[in-house]
């Protein structure tokens, strides 16, 4: 075996120990969290959160639904689960044409050296232009998902730790840019999928006649008690009695009295 071939093999060595050491237990650990969010939710069809692409489609249906409670209807589901198709089929096939030609190159290169074998170009370059057509279309597709899908976690933040909100967001994403690391919001997930979330909180204290999050509350004005979710109905005038009849008057026109 030449020293290429050797290299070429530890080169896939190393790959698929990455695979197994970082990228698998990312993978299961991003799984748990969306399927225990999904079922705190009671969202159908939280199993999706072990499907590959599917679990892109469950966050963003996550995000969804929080934002469809607040009045602002969002589609990051299909937009993550068409994004996420497009990034790993056209990352796919571009590592597909990469592998192939770094491979007849290494097979060959003793040949090559000794001018034994020259490469055909021809059949290279249309691979490297509809590889480099891919990878373009893949990149720009995982800048776009990754962009949605850090806005969904934004949102789930916002809406089960509205405090500690910027800062999960802020350290999921510098772990992310610099050490490639995307466990870190299934860990955040995970801590605060029990907290009680925002909207239960708000019409609670609606309910109950408090003001706004971080305002006194609000004095009660009487009245009937309001349906669920509604303003209180405005304060009934207290009853009126009728003034009491001068009993002298009544004694006068009764006719049976003596």
């Amino acid at each position: 075996m030449s020293e290429y071939n050797v290299m070429f093999t530890m080169y896939i060595i190393v790959l698929l120990v990455s695979i197994c050491l970082v990228v698998i237990p990312q993978y299961v650990l991003n799984g748990i969290a969306y399927m225990k969010l999904a079922k705190r939710r009671n969202m159908p069809n939280h199993w999706l959160a072990w499907v590959p692409f599917a679990n892109s489609y469950l966050i963003g249906a996550v995000a969804d639904n929080i934002n469809g409670q607040y009045q602002k209807p969002t589609n990051r589901r299909v937009l993550l689960l068409v994004l996420s198709i497009i990034s790993v089929v056209t990352t796919t096939i571009s590592s597909i044409f990469s592998v192939n030609i770094i491979f007849d190159l290494l097979y060959n290169i003793q040949w090559i050296e000794q001018g034994m074998y020259t490469p055909d170009l021809s059949s290279f370059g249309w691979m490297i232009i509809l590889m480099s057509v891919l990878m373009i279309i893949g990149v720009t597709a995982s800048i776009w998902g990754t962009v949605l899908q850090f806005m969904s976690y934004y949102t789930v933040f916002k809406e089960y730790a509205p405090d500690n909100s910027g800062l999960f967001i802020a350290v999921s994403l510098v772990a992310y840019l610099l050490l490639s690391m995307t466990f870190l919001p299934g860990i955040f997930i995970l801590i605060i999928q029990k907290n009680t979330p925002q909207f239960i909180l708000l019409n609670t204290r609606s309910a109950y006649h408090y003001g706004p999050y971080g305002q006194p509350q609000q004095p009660y004005q009487g009245g009937q008690q309001p349906p669920y979710g509604n303003p209180p109905y405005p304060p009934q005038p207290p009853y009126q009695q009728q003034p009491p009849q001068n009993q002298n008057q009544n004694n006068d026109n009764n006719p049976y009295q003596q």
